[in-house]
């Protein structure tokens, strides 16, 4: 418990270095007068005390510890004088107001003038236990889950990283977004220096590598030219202090196949601190294989029923490309009389050629729709003009229009976002409703009313097709978007529904409701593009 004190402590109250470091320490360390008067209580005194470690200066040691407790350990305190080492167990307050087991060090202190004080340090041993043995339980759950879990994981050294970075701007570089994309080459050195030094069973065998081991070192070999992009963003993502990083790419494993992957990057600031960064490597290549194939097959499907609703327009498509043709010809015969007088007329010569030209383009124009709406290909997004995608499709059914004397309004609303999507599978859904809203209205009294209306809504392009016709019926309510649902004699119950896969894949919604008056109203959104830079 106690022993001559070979190598005199210098006093605490004195050392600038050794407070700060004492301040560091996860025990109580303080430094008394030989009259037991504190000159220095360390920073844990806060944490364990709830008391500021400077209002302890200037007290006495009853005044910091308590009146019990300072009898308790006067027989300890009585041999300080003598220069002997004191080591004495205790029970300790604590905060909370319960006691703690303490291990008690009384350090005499001495300079050049003889005895200073003595240095008190009181450490918890059942604590620092208790503490170690959740580390070590907070390892374990940590480790299992890491060798365990279904995904790839990789423990990755980013120090290398950090040190470029400070570099980087040490010369100058502020935009290292721009920099980045300048410079492909330092995206390529930054990806080298990130070593892996650990992986779990996953990955071996998501990259094909025979042990662990194959897949420790650089990066390097796993990142091909065209996912630098996505690397670059995780970087900056760890730069603006961001504690997630995630985004589809591609990664090369072993053999050189190139895989599908979701890539996420963990920077929790306890690991970053270190330089340390957990990536997560999720394969998601049959995933998007099935993706593409869902997306093959719905615009095979969608061809099919734009294939079957030309059939169903056949006569109409033949009128609307006869009155041009009819046109062209009773113009160039026109133009042949006028030129066939003993004076050719040359001026209404050249009005009736240049009204075949105009029809000759109405005709060509009919065509192209016809041919749009008949075409077999992969859906190309691009920006819409929705309006303009409403207004093709009503001059493509305008002779349906007229044959079933509907009074058609447009209700557009000018300068609206441009959404994201295919023209021709949108002119599709758009020609769709249109049709369904007219044949609604067959038994309903001239004129048909049909309103088409578009504006923006929170944050989307809404459109609406209304009609004046019976309504939706309540059994149908639930089923109207249902495939093979259909409420015709000759329907087949695919229209609708390819609509709201249509809209569906484009992001956006559809719906239907009957209207306060005759009628109901189908309507659909499309998310407005967001440009806001990331």
């Amino acid at each position: 418990m106690s022993g001559r004190h070979e190598m005199r402590a210098a006093p605490m109250s004195q050392g600038g270095d050794l407070r700060a470091v004492a301040d560091l320490v996860p025990a109580l360390i303080s430094f008394y007068t030989p009259d037991h008067i504190c000159r220095f209580a360390n920073a844990y005194h806060r944490d364990w005390c709830a008391r500021d470690p400077s209002e302890y200066v200037g007290l006495h040691m009853k005044e910091c510890i308590g009146e019990a407790l300072y009898e308790s350990h006067k027989p300890f305190l009585g041999r300080v004088p003598t220069g002997e080492q004191i080591e004495f167990e205790s029970l300790v307050p604590h905060r909370d107001g319960g006691t703690c087991r303490a291990e008690i060090k009384y350090l005499p202190a001495y300079g050049a003038g003889g005895a200073e004080g003595f240095t008190i340090i009181v450490t918890f041993p059942d604590e620092t236990e208790e503490v170690h043995k959740q580390y070590l339980k907070s390892e374990y759950r940590y480790r299992n889950m890491f060798r365990a879990m279904a995904v790839s994981f990789w423990e990755c050294d980013f120090t290398g990283v950090g040190a470029t970075l400070r570099a980087l701007r040490a010369a100058g570089v502020t935009d290292l977004r721009r920099h980045f994309a300048e410079h492909p080459e330092t995206v390529r050195e930054l990806i080298r220096k990130t070593v892996i030094i650990d992986v779990n069973d996953k990955s071996v065998e998501l990259f094909c590598a025979g042990s662990k081991e194959a897949l420790l070192g650089s990066n390097d070999r796993y990142w091909p030219e065209e996912s630098e992009a996505v690397f670059a963003k995780s970087v900056l993502a760890a730069v603006g202090r961001v504690p997630y990083f995630q985004e589809e790419t591609r990664l090369r494993r072993l053999d050189g196949e190139l895989i599908d992957a979701l890539f996420t990057v963990s920077f929790a600031p306890e690991t970053v601190s270190e330089g340390i960064i957990l990536i997560g490597v999720v394969d998601i290549t049959e995933r998007n294989r099935a993706r593409d194939e869902l997306q093959k097959a719905l615009s095979d499907l969608a061809h099919a029923a734009r294939v079957s609703m030309l059939g169903e327009l056949t006569a109409s498509i033949a009128h609307e490309v006869n009155q041009p043709l009819a046109a062209i010809v009773s113009n160039g015969a026109a133009s042949l009389r006028w030129l066939g007088r003993k004076e050719p007329d040359l001026m209404e010569a050249r009005i009736a050629i240049e009204r075949m030209i105009e029809d000759g383009q109405r005709a060509s124009e009919i065509i192209a729709r016809t041919r749009m709406m008949s075409s077999k290909r992969a859906p190309a997004k691009a920006e819409i003009d929705i309006n303009g995608v409403i207004k093709d499709a009503v001059l493509f059914l305008r002779h349906e229009v007229s044959t079933r004397k509907t009074a058609l309004r447009l209700d557009l609303a000018p300068d609206l976002p441009q959404p994201t999507g295919d023209k021709v599978q949108l002119h599709q859904v758009m020609v769709n409703l249109l049709m369904n809203a007219m044949q609604a209205m067959d038994d309903a009294p001239a004129p048909r009313a049909l309103l088409v209306r578009s504006f923006a809504e929170n944050g989307a392009v809404r459109v609406e097709v209304r009609d004046a016709g019976h309504g939706i019926p309540a059994e149908a309510a639930d089923r109207l978007f249902k495939a093979f649902y259909t409420t015709k004699e000759a329907g087949m119950g695919m229209g609708l529904s390819i609509c709201a896969t249509i809209i569906e894949a484009h992001g956006g919604n559809i719906s239907a409701r009957n209207n306060d008056g005759p009628g109901s109203t189908f309507s659909f959104t499309l998310p407005a593009p967001d440009h806001t830079n990331v």
